[in-house]
């Protein structure tokens, strides 16, 4: 789970021919909660990067790095974006795994376009 202070009190998936799923998540206070209605289109395999509460900020910066980038869906969870053609998932888990630089964004075939993202225009 995101966090000991957050359930989901409900979830129901059904990946036959409607292929959809609808999930609760509710604060265990009773003071908030909100229902997220999903439909799969395709099973494939994203490369996921964790964060605590960032995932969206993260996602609108490299899509404003890396040419051909889009957010193509987004919701308080997770991040579904596309840098250059391959797709990420930024989820907002919490502080257990800490971000770091092991995973690398970059596939270049120049020096020209490592310093590009090495040292971003900002």
């Amino acid at each position: 789970m995101a966090s000991d202070d957050w359930d989901a009190p409900f979830a129901q998936n059904d990946l036959r021919a409607v292929r959809k799923g609808l999930t609760t998540m509710a604060a265990k206070d009773g003071s908030f909660s909100f229902n997220f209605e999903y439909v799969y289109t395709k099973t494939e395999g994203y490369s996921c990067t964790w964060f605590d509460n960032q995932a969206k900020e993260a996602a609108d910066y490299y899509c404003f790095i890396f040419k051909k980038s889009n957010i193509f869906s987004a919701n308080p969870m997770a991040v579904l974006f596309e840098l250059n053609g391959k797709k990420f998932m930024g989820l907002n888990g919490d502080l257990m795994f800490k971000f770091n630089e092991a995973v690398s964004l970059m596939d270049c075939e120049t020096q020209l376009e490592i310093d590009h993202y090495w040292y971003p225009p900002l």
